[in-house]
């Protein structure tokens, strides 16, 4: 037997390819998923195996220990009050009158696509954080421009669909 054989028979020993089905599994899995994940160099027998291992981690997460979808808004207020910053404040700092802003705070009217670039840069995170309907897995959306405004949200992506 190969020493790439044994180095992958070793592996589905420690962690057999089947589901999770408790957080203990999750721990075990996620500790030998993280060993792997750190050797220097990985064979296509280890890299296939991580590859498995990471999606029946990920699958476990997503049902036992879902991340809650915010809006933009939500998440705005939330920043907001993580700094605590009042309308007026945050208005002046990114450039936004306070009636535009305590609008889009009472859920009215929606951010502009310039709007959320402030707020992303002014908070120092990605500006997916303030686009509506975006969940734990933004990359199965695609932006979408609203009408003739600069309105600017994410529709899900159409499985194939070619961007």
């Amino acid at each position: 037997m190969s020493t790439t054989t044994r180095q992958y028979d070793d592996l589905l020993q420690e962690f057999p390819r089947r589901p999770i089905r408790s957080d203990r599994q999750l721990a075990r899995a996620s500790r030998i998923a993280s060993n792997v994940a750190v050797q220097p160099r990985l064979n296509d027998d280890q890299r296939d195996y991580l590859e498995v291992l990471s999606g029946l981690i990920e699958r476990y997460e997503d049902e036992a220990h879902p991340i809650a979808m915010r809006s933009g808004t939500e998440m705005l207020l939330w920043r907001m009050e993580e700094n605590a910053l009042s309308p007026a404040t945050l208005g002046k700092a990114i450039g936004m009158r306070l009636s535009t802003l305590n609008s889009q705070l009472k859920g009215e009217r929606e951010l502009t696509l310039e709007q959320v670039r402030a707020l992303a840069s002014y908070f120092r995170v990605s500006p997916a954080a303030f686009l509506t309907d975006v969940s734990a897995s933004a990359s199965r959306f695609v932006p979408v421009r609203g009408g003739s405004s600069s309105a600017f949200r994410l529709r899900r992506a159409i499985p194939g669909q070619v961007l």
